[in-house]
């Protein structure tokens, strides 16, 4: 005979972000947004005015910016030396995008309060909030 359980009261989720390394510097993405992590061998540069628009990387068979977070982390450095290795692949407000990272650092829950990590605004094509 089967028995129903008694109804739990919902919770909340919470929220989880990637928590990535770039150089010394470190940096969290929404769980929720990534969509694959993968290398890169080669892009296309794409002339911009902001340096951090690199081009377009060409992956499993589509087109995906390919952006670099250095200047948006104020690490001086714009542009990848050579082919971008290690990418992030996230969904942002405007479409998939990727970033060359070093490294992922492992998951953490998202908080409002303290320090924190600064989290990727993928509404705003890399930009960051927190």
């Amino acid at each position: 005979m089967l028995r129903r359980r008694a109804s739990q009261p919902a919770t909340t989720p919470r929220r989880t972000v990637v928590v990535c390394a770039l150089g010394a510097a470190r940096f969290a993405v929404p769980a929720d947004r990534v969509v694959e992590l993968a290398p890169v061998a080669a892009y296309t540069p794409v002339p911009c005015e902001d340096p951090a628009n690199l081009g377009m990387a060409l992956h499993r068979d589509r087109l995906v910016p390919l952006v670099d977070l250095h200047p948006r982390l104020g690490l001086g450095r714009a542009g990848p030396a050579g082919p971008p290795g290690l990418c992030l692949f996230v969904r942002s407000d405007a479409g998939e995008v990727c970033f060359p990272i070093d490294g992922v650092v492992g998951l953490a829950p998202a908080t409002d309060e303290g320090p924190g990590l600064p989290v990727l605004n993928l509404g705003a094509w890399g930009g960051f909030h927190g």
